[in-house]
């Protein structure tokens, strides 16, 4: 998973489209092997968010958007060991998901491409399949609707991304007519949605 020779990435990119798209979905995440330039860093005030899970994840989401260009290393240079008794190895995921939606929160008011927000709902929503990972489902449950309307009442998530919010709420039929007939990209996010629900979303 970790080994980048696989994926087919470029030795050097600068293009900022690819970055945009690449950097926060498909460069797999660990906080360790990255060699930024400390200036860029204290420029973007870019420090780990305290008091998370997933921090290194969170660094990417903020990160992405200020990266001009990046450089990748194919050749492995770190042997990466899993810890069973690590936190993200814990049988109970409630902090996990808990920190996610803080990322998120972080995140979607700085999206600038709108392709992001189908990437940012779907994993919010697959989350909700997966309330057997967790201690103390309803808590969590009572976060992500308080995430869906503080979505639905921002002023910089577009119009045409709320219907799929709304289905998150509540999944009501008309949600997913209203956008099939008028908002191609809800119909979208909630076509990954499905995907989901049927375990076909890799």
């Amino acid at each position: 998973y970790l080994n980048l020779a696989q994926y087919g990435f470029p030795e050097y990119s600068d293009d900022r489209k690819w970055i945009q798209k690449h950097l926060v979905g498909d460069v797999p995440v660990t906080g360790c092997n990255w060699l930024v330039n400390k200036g860029f860093l204290i420029q973007h005030g870019l420090m780990f968010k305290p008091g998370i899970m997933h921090e290194d994840e969170h660094w990417r989401f903020m990160a992405s958007r200020h990266i001009r260009s990046v450089a990748f290393c194919l050749t492995p240079t770190y042997i990466y060991h899993l810890n069973g008794e690590s936190l993200t190895h814990q049988k109970f995921k409630d902090r996990s998901f808990r920190s996610h939606l803080a990322i998120f929160r972080d995140y979607l008011p700085v999206i600038t491409d709108v392709h992001q927000y189908s990437r940012v709902l779907t994993y919010v929503y697959r989350l909700t399949r997966r309330l057997g990972e967790l201690r103390d489902p309803e808590t969590f449950m009572a976060d992500y609707a308080k995430f869906l309307n503080e979505c639905l009442a921002a002023p910089y998530i577009p119009r045409s991304v709320k219907p799929a919010i709304r289905y998150m709420q509540d999944r009501k039929f008309k949600w997913r007519i209203l956008s099939r007939m008028f908002c191609w990209r809800s119909n979208g996010i909630i076509r990954h949605f499905d995907r989901t629900d049927a375990g076909n979303d890799r």
